[in-house]
């Protein structure tokens, strides 16, 4: 089911010309053909650009607690579990995870590592959501569904940027950006780096750091060049169960 965004009513009540003009939003991760979300053949759910600034969220898992029927548990204070209908444990499986549209499901462990995809969330223009096992095309990961995480073209970015978010636990992010126009294409580099000493009790913190290149050249009329490479390092501690003695 579609729904129209914003307030396309007239004082009367009737759909006024805002109706005809709104953007549908396309998709790719349903069938692999670009379409409109409005002629997806699955039950989907897309996480726009607007919806990522406006959720307060502050990792990608929290943005699927937006999503129907989606879990999102702490295994500890850094590492998540994402689910559909309750199907999970530490390790949630039968779930695709994609990033434009290349898979980061770990066989080794039979899920994404969500610490692990270096993206920020300022790298994300949308986040594309099949629901239910009618993903065939993605194959038999993607049994509960598929996730597909779209990065922003560095086109659409401004030439810089940063944020800083300090909270509990000691947490201390910082994002770096830098985005650059060039006779033949666009660039962006940015950085990142998070740290938290996560619960007194469990002793579960983290630390890492990760350094992305996104890159869209076309050198000639007809050809055209996507480079997307990226660093990423740190520990995330699995923590202890600390007692005090009295």
């Amino acid at each position: 089911m579609f729904v129209l965004p914003g307030n396309v009513y007239s004082a009367s009540g009737m759909l006024d010309e805002n109706a005809l003009l709104i953007d549908i939003p396309t998709v790719t991760t349903a069938s692999r053909f670009n379409q409109h979300l409005s002629d997806a053949p699955v039950s989907m759910t897309v996480i726009d650009r607007a919806m990522i600034q406006a959720s307060g969220a502050q990792t990608i898992p929290d943005l699927f607690r937006l999503v129907p029927g989606f879990q999102v548990a702490h295994v500890n204070t850094n590492k998540y579990a994402v689910t559909y209908h309750g199907h999970s444990d530490d390790f949630p499986r039968r779930l695709e995870v994609m990033i434009d549209g290349r898979s980061v499901y770990m066989p080794f462990i039979s899920s994404p590592d969500w610490t692990s995809l270096g993206l920020h969330l300022d790298d994300i223009e949308k986040i594309e959501i099949v629901r239910g096992s009618n993903t065939a095309t993605h194959g038999s990961n993607a049994f509960l569904g598929a996730i597909n995480i779209i990065t922003r073209h560095p086109s659409t970015e401004s030439r810089f940027g940063s944020s800083i978010t300090l909270g509990s636990l000691d947490t201390q992010n910082t994002n770096l950006r830098f985005s650059e126009v060039t006779p033949i294409g666009h660039y962006r580099l940015s950085y990142a780096y998070e740290e938290n000493n996560g619960s007194k009790q469990f002793a579960d913190g983290a630390r890492r750091h990760y350094l992305n290149f996104s890159g869209s050249f076309m050198p000639t009329h007809q050809d055209q060049i996507e480079i997307r490479t990226g660093v990423d390092r740190g520990y995330t501690t699995i923590g202890a169960f600390k007692t005090q003695r009295v």
